[in-house]
C-alpha cells in the first residue's frame, strides 16, 4: 500500500496494541492496532488478518474523523463514530470497524473528565465537511452498534 502514513520522517509510532477488531458487524478477531502521529493527525492503522483499516484524526482546526478508502485511494469523512465505554469499543459508521481500544478511550475520558462521568455511550454523527453535526449520550442514542469489538 503506497499510502503517504508510511513515508513522512516526522512520522512516529505512538504505541502499538493487541487487541480485537470486528469489520461490517462480524464477531470480533484479535488485531493489531498502531497510533503514528503524523504531527498534524494521528493515523490508526488497523491490521486484521490480512486486511488493513486506516483511520485518521485530524484535530486543527477542528476534530476531523476520516476512513482510509482503498478504492478511491482517499481519505473519505466517516459518517458517525460511537463509544462503548464500558467496554472501551469504538465503531465507525455504525459496524463497519469497530475495535477494542481502552488506549485511546483513557486519553478520552481524561481529556473530557466530568463530561463523560458515569457515561456509557458517546455517539457522534458527521457532515460531509466532517464537523460533527450531532452528539447524544446513552439514552438519548439510538441502539449501540450490535457488533461491537469488545462483546466477545
Amino acid at each position: 500500500m503506497g499510502l503517504a502514513v508510511h513515508a513522512p520522517a516526522r512520522a512516529q509510532l505512538l504505541y502499538s496494541l493487541d487487541t480485537w477488531c470486528s469489520l461490517d458487524g462480524t464477531k470480533p478477531v484479535a488485531c493489531r492496532v498502531d497510533a503514528i502521529d503524523e504531527g498534524e493527525a494521528t493515523i490508526y492503522r488497523h491490521r486484521i488478518g490480512a486486511v488493513e483499516r486506516l483511520v485518521r484524526i485530524r484535530e486543527q482546526p477542528l476534530v476531523r474523523i476520516e476512513l482510509w478508502d482503498e478504492a478511491s485511494r482517499r481519505w473519505r469523512t466517516a459518517r458517525s463514530a460511537a463509544v462503548l465505554l464500558g467496554d472501551n469499543v469504538l465503531c465507525f459508521d455504525g459496524t463497519a470497524l469497530c475495535v477494542v481500544n481502552p488506549n485511546y478511550l483513557n486519553s478520552i475520558r481524561e481529556e473530557k473528565g466530568p463530561a463523560l462521568a458515569g457515561r456509557d455511550t458517546v455517539q457522534m454523527t458527521f457532515g460531509t465537511d466532517g464537523r460533527v453535526n450531532a452528539y447524544c449520550y446513552d439514552d438519548g442514542c439510538p441502539a449501540p452498534p450490535a457488533a461491537a469489538g469488545g462483546r466477545r
